[in-house]
């Protein structure tokens, strides 16, 4: 049986993001650019000012800035989907050019990779609140004798360190679960028909500890524990010296300029974090595609 390389196939993946990095600037510009001014545009009608009616008041207002706020996570929604089938096409049919005009393009491969993402999702939710009601059930009582009754105590560092560590322990049992049917998404992008959700878990029978254990170690571990750190330098610097942390967290969050500084950072590291993620994925499928026979090579849903 084919055993997929975890470490081989981490750097195999670094490597080629190093290389194409220009490439993944030109497709993170085109979306972060767009992204930034629907979210200025957002965040200009929430704090009142109205472009679409002067007019507007009461519901009226309501109702505008609520229809803005859906459309823009739709459309950030449907951009994070085509970067995504892009950058697998990207990945998979190196060394053709790949055009920043695939991200505007929606053709029928992307409504089969909406569907298999929408299946995957609801079946990782399920994997979610299983996997972390089991964690919790041995974790609570262990947090809660420690930290007390004392809610400033939930601010200090060993309390967001164990946050960090239940998180991570369930995210990482939610990636072993979807490993199964992960190889299906660059699949759908590269419009290979005979690799469905069925076939999928027939391609990586065996393999899907090594699938899970490529996702943590080349993806959750370097991104959420970058994220982590940058969260524990935060909280040392706003809320270390104050005497009353929940009210400096208020205040900080309140801050307009910290919202678009977070969000703008948020963005560049969400982007790059998919880049890495999907050609992980994407360097599985391959491997396996390539090494693991199937029986049925019929077309599959």
């Amino acid at each position: 049986m084919y055993k997929l390389p975890v470490w081989g196939t981490v750097s195999t993946v670094y490597a080629f993001i190093w290389h194409e990095r220009m490439a993944w600037f030109k497709f993170a510009l085109a979306l972060l650019t767009l992204v930034l001014i629907g979210f200025a545009l957002m965040m200009l009608q929430v704090f009142g000012i109205s472009l679409l009616s002067e007019n507007a008041e009461g519901n009226g207002l309501v109702i505008v800035l609520l229809g803005l706020i859906i459309l823009f996570f739709l459309a950030y929604a449907a951009l994070f989907l085509t970067f995504t089938v892009a950058w697998h096409r990207h990945y998979l049919l190196w060394p053709e050019p790949t055009s920043v005009r695939e991200l505007f393009i929606w053709s029928k491969r992307h409504w089969v990779f909406l569907g298999r993402s929408l299946l995957i999702g609801l079946m990782g939710l399920i994997a979610f609140f299983a996997a972390g009601a089991l964690i919790l059930v041995f974790a609570v009582p262990l947090f809660s004798l420690e930290q007390g009754n004392d809610p400033q105590s939930f601010f200090n560092i060993g309390a967001f360190i164990q946050l960090f560590l239940i998180q991570f322990a369930t995210l990482a049992l939610v990636l072993v679960v979807l490993a199964a049917w992960l190889p299906s998404l660059p699949a759908a992008a590269i419009e290979d028909h005979s690799i469905g959700l069925r076939n999928s878990m027939k391609l990586t029978w065996g393999n899907r500890w090594r699938i899970g254990g490529i996702l943590i170690v080349g993806s959750f571990l370097p991104f959420y524990g970058l994220q982590a750190f940058i969260q524990i330098l935060v909280l040392n610097a706003f809320f270390g010296g104050s005497s009353d942390p929940f009210q400096a967290a208020m205040e900080l969050a309140a801050s307009p300029l910290f919202q678009i500084g977070l969000n703008f950072v948020s963005f560049f590291f969400s982007f790059l974090g998919i880049a890495v993620g999907v050609s992980l994925v994407t360097a599985s499928y391959q491997q396996l595609r390539d090494n693991v026979p199937l029986e049925d090579e019929t077309p599959a849903a």
